[in-house]
C-alpha cells in the first residue's frame, strides 16, 4: 500500500498545467541545474494516457510497438491525435521521470454498459507494456517498490484508475481493482457517478450535480479507500466534490492532472479556497 507516507517524494502534480505559457528556451545552465535536480529527486508524473492511445491506435496490441524508440517519427503511431502522444522512454529518461502513474481510462459513455471489462483491459494493456519494456520500467505498487526501481534506476510505474464509473457503484470492485495493482482513483471523469458530481457532465454538457458533491455512499467509497491505500484523486470532479473530499478524507489527496483556476480560469481547474484546504 502507499500509506502511511514513509519517505519524502517530490510529487509534482501538475497544477499549473492548463495554463499556456510559453517561456524562452532555456539556457544551458538552467538545463544543468535541472538535471542535477532531478538526478537526486525523480519527477513523479501522476497521469500519463498512454494506455488510452494504445487502445484507439494499436486496438491494445503491443507486439509491434517499440515503446524504447522516438515515437515522434513513427507514422503509423502518430497517424492520429498526434496532440495527444507525448510518451515514449527516451523522452521519459529526457525529462527525469523517475515515477509514472499509468491511466486506466475508459469513456464515460461506457458507464451501465462494459465499463468493467473495458477497465480490466486498460489495466492488462498496462501490465502488459511494463512487463514488455522492464529492462527500463518497473512495476510498483508501494513506496517500497518505488524506491527500490530508483535504486535500479528503472522507472517505477503504478497504474490510476480515471474515472469512479469504473466501479459500477460497487465496493467489492474497487477492492478487486485493488488486488490488480491500481493505486489512485480518479472519483469522476467527465460523467456524474450515483454518487459524485464532475465538473462537467458530458452527458449534458453542463454542470448538472445529483449529488451536491459525494452522497453518504461516495464518503464510504473515500473511507474505503483510505482503509486500503489507494489515493483519491479529486481532477476532474466538481467543486462540491473537492471540498467534500478534503473534509472527510483520512489521508491525503491529489490532483493528478488539474490546473489552478486563479491562473486559468476553466472550470475543471481548481480554486483557492480548495488549494487552501489542500
Amino acid at each position: 500500500m502507499l500509506y502511511p507516507w514513509k519517505v519524502t517524494i517530490f510529487l509534482v502534480i501538475s497544477l499549473l498545467s492548463l495554463h499556456k505559457v510559453y517561456p524562452a528556451p532555456p539556457s544551458a545552465e538552467s538545463l544543468k541545474k535541472v538535471h542535477t535536480i532531478l538526478a537526486k529527486h525523480p519527477l513523479v508524473d501522476t497521469h500519463n494516457d498512454l494506455p488510452w492511445n494504445l487502445r484507439t491506435t494499436l486496438f491494445n496490441d503491443i507486439q509491434k510497438f517499440d515503446f524504447n524508440s522516438d515515437l515522434k517519427n513513427d507514422k503509423n503511431w502518430m497517424k492520429s491525435t498526434p496532440e495527444e502522444k507525448h510518451t515514449d522512454i527516451p523522452r521519459l529518461k529526457i525529462g527525469g521521470v523517475g515515477v509514472q502513474f499509468w491511466a486506466a481510462y475508459v469513456k464515460s459513455s461506457s458507464q451501465y454498459k462494459d465499463y468493467v471489462e473495458q477497465t480490466l483491459e486498460q489495466i492488462d494493456v498496462a501490465k502488459r507494456l511494463i512487463q514488455k519494456n522492464r529492462k527500463y520500467l518497473q512495476y510498483a505498487t508501494s513506496v517500497d517498490e518505488i524506491k527500490k526501481s530508483m535504486k535500479r534506476n528503472k522507472i517505477a510505474s503504478l497504474i490510476g484508475i480515471e474515472g469512479g464509473h469504473s466501479i459500477q457503484s460497487s465496493l467489492g470492485i474497487l477492492r478487486m481493482f485493488y488486488e490488480l495493482g491500481v493505486r489512485y482513483m480518479t472519483l469522476t471523469h467527465n460523467c456524474n457517478t450515483p454518487w459524485a458530481d464532475t465538473w462537467n457532465d458530458s452527458t449534458t454538457n453542463a454542470y448538472t450535480p445529483v449529488n451536491n458533491g459525494l452522497s453518504p455512499f461516495g464518503i464510504k467509497i473515500v473511507h474505503e479507500m483510505n482503509r486500503l491505500g489507494m489515493i483519491v484523486d479529486i481532477s476532474h470532479t466538481s467543486h462540491d466534490t473537492q471540498v467534500q473530499a478534503l473534509q472527510n478524507t483520512k489521508a491525503p489527496l491529489i490532483f493528478s492532472h488539474s490546473g489552478v483556476y486563479a491562473k486559468c480560469s476553466k472550470g475543471r481547474n481548481t480554486e483557492d479556497d480548495v488549494l487552501g484546504l489542500l
